[in-house]
């Protein structure tokens, strides 16, 4: 599990990991070692212990950097979460303000990314300016299989880039980190969401009735897979 350190290094995080192991738990010669070398557990351990890396994606004519979401990004992130239909078809808090999104940043997009259970890739314009946000969650339950969220600054849809984005991440996550199977929800009439994902290959499997609690109550939700197969 993790520890709270009471003096954490200079820099560091305030969390560290804790293990331990027994006598009986040690590998036989010859044996396989459950977290060895040629393991999934070792494969995303060696992905999420360098920086996150930059990917690339194409929208008709613009090419889009998909990078880790920075400082730079929070007032324009504070901007579209302020949206009237982001706030309607989003968990996010409302009224939302510069200290959700330094928040957000600080306490879940970077501890995530140090513990290896999610990603968030911000989309980036030719001038390295944010137009939206691509998450890729990992959920200790499931290993092979991942859900993606996103949102795009008002300005910036209609444009295709969300179906590149989608597209671009969750490539990487099949190659990269093993996946086998990415999935979508969305609210019952967010026809943006679906329309996105979509575009990015995945197919819309069903109707979850009273799938999620948005806003203080139950609402149904689309629900999509993509497959790797579905990228080819």
């Amino acid at each position: 599990g993790e520890l709270r350190l009471a003096h954490p290094a200079e820099g560091g995080r305030p969390e560290g990991w804790i293990g331990s192991l027994l006598p009986a738990e040690l590998a036989a010669p010859g044996d396989p070692v459950p977290f060895g070398p040629d393991t999934l557990q070792a494969r995303r351990a060696a992905v999420f212990g360098r920086p996150q890396p930059v990917l690339f994606a194409t929208a008709g004519d613009t090419e889009l950097r998909l990078r880790a979401l920075e400082e730079r990004d929070l007032a324009e992130v504070t901007r579209t979460c302020q949206d009237e239909q982001t706030v309607r078809w989003t968990t996010v808090p409302h009224p939302y303000r510069p200290e959700h999104a330094e928040g957000f940043l600080r306490d879940l997009v970077r501890p995530a990314w140090a513990r290896g259970t999610a990603v968030t890739f911000a989309v980036a314009e030719p001038d390295d300016s944010w137009v939206a946000s691509v998450d890729l969650r990992l959920p200790p339950g499931t290993p092979l299989v991942a859900d993606v969220g996103f949102m795009t600054a008002p300005h910036a849809r209609g444009r295709g880039y969300l179906p590149a984005a989608l597209t671009a991440v969750c490539a990487w996550g099949f190659t990269t980190l093993g996946l086998a199977r990415v999935e979508w929800r969305a609210n019952v009439g967010n026809t943006a969401s679906r329309r996105a994902a979509e575009k990015a290959g995945f197919t819309v499997e069903g109707t979850l009735r009273g799938g999620v609690q948005h806003r203080g109550e139950r609402q149904d939700v689309w629900i999509g897979g993509l497959l790797p197969e579905d990228l080819a």
